[in-house]
């Protein structure tokens, strides 16, 4: 199990060895790719491999894309090896959608979905989705603690500290800028996040409540509508009929 933790570096302008590429540049294609992958994610997420099969081909296309422009623009090796496991990572979920294996292909995508985060936060590429990320995948890693009767052998004070990492990440989301121009967000989806948020600002303060209850049978009740809500920040990032157009230009 992952916790992930760390700050983004906030930058106008990112160097990649001694190959200067505007952010703005690579963000752009970044964010396509993740318009796609969300929903194959969300697909195996919901255990419909039918529909993620019908999305792997776009999501490998907009991969390609940014891999092809960008897997060799820095000359760092640690630059290079971070494109090459992430296509591997995706390669083995693309296998494991075909053999209909949809919790290693969930696995293979996290892994995918990690490589890239941890590539933007080494390069101080400023990206504020890495932060609906976060605390989706932390939200669900305390669901998992909470919903498991020995709390996956972690002791009291340890799973409060992941839900102080967990607080700590969302006042961050709440206070980072976001370009909706380049996650290309139109006004009824932009309505759509602040609702959201102020779910969440609000399943997150009753959950915080029940932990200072120290009540285990309370947090897993109080975790799931806060899991729903982090779920839905994110899945509104994607495009989820944008695979039809590709198929219909081919």
């Amino acid at each position: 199990m992952r916790f992930l933790v760390g700050l983004l570096i906030m930058m106008s302008t990112t160097m990649f060895g001694n190959v200067p590429i505007p952010a703005e540049d690579i963000r752009q294609d970044m964010v396509q790719f993740d318009q796609a992958f969300i929903p194959l994610w969300f697909h195996i997420y919901e255990g419909d491999l039918s529909k993620a099969k019908s999305e792997v081909f776009y999501v490998n296309f907009k991969w390609q894309q940014l891999k092809n422009r960008y897997g060799e623009a820095s000359p760092d090796g640690a630059w290079q090896d971070a494109f090459c496991r992430t296509d591997e990572w995706l390669g083995d979920a693309y296998a494991a959608i075909d053999r209909n294996d949809g919790r290693l292909a969930l696995n293979q995508l996290n892994h995918a979905r990690y490589e890239l985060m941890e590539l933007r936060s080494q390069y101080g590429i400023a990206y504020y989705l890495d932060e609906v990320y976060r605390f989706q995948e932390i939200v669900q890693a305390i669901a998992e603690v909470v919903h498991d009767d020995k709390l996956c052998l972690l002791e009291w004070n340890e799973l409060e500290a992941m839900i102080g990492r967990m607080n700590t990440n969302w006042v961050r989301i709440t206070q980072q800028a976001l370009d909706m121009k380049l996650y290309e967000l139109d006004r009824e989806t932009q309505l759509k996040l602040q609702k959201g948020q102020a779910r969440v600002a609000e399943k997150l303060l009753y959950f915080n409540d029940q932990v200072a209850k120290a009540n285990q049978l309370l947090l897993a009740e109080a975790i799931r509508p806060l899991e729903k809500e982090a779920l839905y920040q994110m899945r509104l990032f994607g495009k989820f009929d944008a695979f039809k157009t590709y198929y219909a230009s081919r």
